[in-house]
């Protein structure tokens, strides 16, 4: 994790899949207590998803249930460098609209 001027960015890796969430699970938490503390001014996370391999609804719903905890964190997230097929799996599940609407997410 890297502070920036305009917030605190992360990136996100890997398999994002049902085998790959226990993984996914224990780097979310290991970035959940790393940015605990050091809420930016603007009190923005940027995170960078150009490392995930594959995701599927199971790696979605993960990263929704995340995003909503960073939230009451004071975080507002701004996924960035999605991959087509992930944005095209979060559009065919309805998920860019309550990402959008309620996180403050970008999803270009």
């Amino acid at each position: 994790m890297k502070t920036e001027h305009t917030g605190i960015a992360t990136n996100l890796s890997g398999d994002w899949t049902m085998n790959g969430i226990p993984l996914q699970v224990q780097s979310l938490i290991a970035i959940s207590n790393g940015v605990g503390g050091v809420v930016p001014q603007n009190n923005r996370l940027v995170v960078d998803c150009s490392g995930i391999k594959a995701i599927d609804i199971s790696g979605l719903q993960l990263l929704y249930v995340w995003v909503q905890c960073l939230q009451i964190k004071g975080l507002h997230t701004e996924l960035v460098n999605l991959s087509d097929g992930m944005r095209s799996t979060v559009h065919k599940v309805g998920l860019h609209k309550l990402l959008e609407a309620s996180q403050d997410v970008a999803l270009p």
